[in-house]
């Protein structure tokens, strides 16, 4: 099947459209979040973005509180009863909370289908680290051309696989979401949202600037080819796909194009595309002799057996045990559909026995919050209904009413709820604590109110830095060339 000369166009819109959409998607949902609070239309009238939303959905002065249809990110995503999850995402989900979930299971039968099609298409046709990295890496080459030349490490693959080994024994043995904080495409589509909010100082936008100003410096597509465990498990599982780049030995002159085209440095030109091929087509898109072309080549029968069952076991599972697990990272949707008013904030932590869930909703207009608390038992998912304390903290300072904590109670839905009053709009530190005196168990959750204006001191310092580094590796560089 021959292809075509313009396939990377094709890929950056495909990629900006799936970025889009997620912008939308979060934006449609913000404005359906804040009319389902007392006072919302407030902050959609003071936002450009909502108004126009507003003016698009048609205004209405009765509650909005219609089940949210279209939601998520590249982490996980659900449209109307389909739920779509990352396979890291339900790797780390199921070594997480050691259990199966048919939600969580089945969420992943349609990229497991796409993979054992197409393979990793996801990093080359969906992922915006991977969008991002090919601009770093066009931004490179343009700096080369003109005499500054960077660093070009030469790293394999095998770090990513060892993070994911790593990875996923963390998540089984100390039972912490790793990859959830780590992992790029989450990340970025979450900004998507983050935009909506006025939050965009965020530890992990700093982890992804790092990663791309690595990618400048030491070495091309670093993250993608070097250190992404979602990358090693796409990588691992698509050695099964059928969509492949086939090479043609009769037809090849070994101008060797092609492989200085390929990201993942493989040897196109040799035949050797394993797993580690993303069907990019920068290959394809060089070669001038039409050596290689997209084909269809069914894996052996030995293979497709292998394939065949473990997706048959995918579908088993859920049979054994179908119950879902509150923990960060795990896409669990029923909470959100069964309870009436979806939250702005949801924050998931497993302290000793229980799995606290801890959500927020401001009333901008009233400038006040409710704090609410969900708390099961890790083992054996009981909800617990014991007393439960809330702290509030700013900059140190504990603005509980005259320094007492709030107590709550459970309701018949058993979630803990307080009102709290605020002054103005910020970072605040929720303390929990669950039970009393030596029993105690407490957790600090941090929540944003309002609008906070960005560090602008700290991002001129961080942009001063990389251009001081920059400048430093060009000049040393330049004098290595003279001498």
């Amino acid at each position: 099947m021959k292809c075509t000369h313009h396939i990377a166009p094709c890929r950056h819109l495909f990629r900006i459209t799936v970025l889009l959409v997620l912008f939308l998607v979060a934006g449609f949902n913000q404005h359906r979040r804040y009319k389902s609070q007392y006072g919302g239309q407030f902050e959609i009238d003071r936002h450009a973005g909502l108004r126009l939303i507003d003016h698009v959905r048609g205004s209405s002065p009765h509650m909005d509180r219609r089940p949210i249809t279209v939601s998520g990110g590249l982490w996980s995503f659900k449209a109307g009863p389909v739920r779509i999850s990352d396979p890291l995402a339900v790797a780390g989900g199921l070594l997480t909370s050691k259990r199966f979930s048919a939600i969580l299971l089945l969420s992943v039968l349609f990229p497991a289908l796409a993979i054992l099609f197409a393979g990793r298409v996801f990093c080359s046709w969906i992922c915006p680290m991977g969008l991002l990295g090919e601009v770093v890496r066009w931004i490179r080459r343009r700096l080369e051309r003109h005499g500054i030349h960077f660093i070009n490490l030469p790293l394999t693959g095998l770090p990513k696989y060892v993070l994911l080994a790593l990875g996923c024994l963390a998540c089984l043995v100390f039972s912490v979401p790793f990859f959830y904080s780590i992992y790029p495409p989450r990340i970025l589509s979450d900004v998507m949202t983050d935009m909506w909010l006025g939050n965009f100082m965020k530890a992990e936008l700093i982890f992804i600037g790092v990663l791309l100003l690595c990618e400048l410096i030491l070495c091309e597509r670093l993250w993608c080819k070097c250190l992404c465990p979602g990358g090693a498990l796409l990588a691992w599982l698509s050695r099964f796909r059928t969509l492949r780049v086939e090479h043609n030995p009769a037809a090849c002159t070994a101008c060797g194009a092609c492989d200085l085209a390929c990201p993942y440095d493989l040897a196109p030109s040799e035949g050797e595309l394993d797993g580690e091929c993303d069907n990019c087509g920068r290959c394809v898109e060089v070669c001038n002799d039409d050596a290689l072309e997209f084909s269809f080549k069914m894996i052996r029968p030995r293979n497709r057996s292998k394939a065949l069952l473990g997706l048959v076991a995918v579908l088993l599972l859920p049979v054994l045990n179908a119950e879902a697990h509150h923990i960060r990272g795990i896409p669990h949707y029923s909470y959100q559909e069964n309870y009436p008013q979806a939250p702005l904030f949801e924050e998931f932590r497993d302290t000793g026995p229980w799995t606290m869930q801890f959500t927020f909703w401001p009333i901008p207009s009233q400038k006040a919050l409710d704090l609410a608390l969900y708390v099961k038992h890790a083992t054996t998912d009981k909800p617990y209904d014991g007393p439960v304390t809330f702290r509030v903290y700013q900059h140190g300072e504990d603005l509980s009413e005259g320094n007492h904590p709030f107590q709550a109670t459970a309701n018949p839905r058993h979630i803990h709820k307080v009102g709290w009053v605020y002054e103005e709009d910020g970072i605040y530190y929720a303390e929990i604590s669950l039970g009393e005196g030596g029993q105690a168990v407490s957790e600090t959750f941090r929540f944003q109110v309002g609008r906070v204006r960005p560090n602008y001191l700290l991002l001129g310092a961080s942009a001063l830095a990389v251009l001081a580094l920059i400048a430093s590796v060009a000049i040393i560089k330049q004098r290595q060339g003279t001498t």
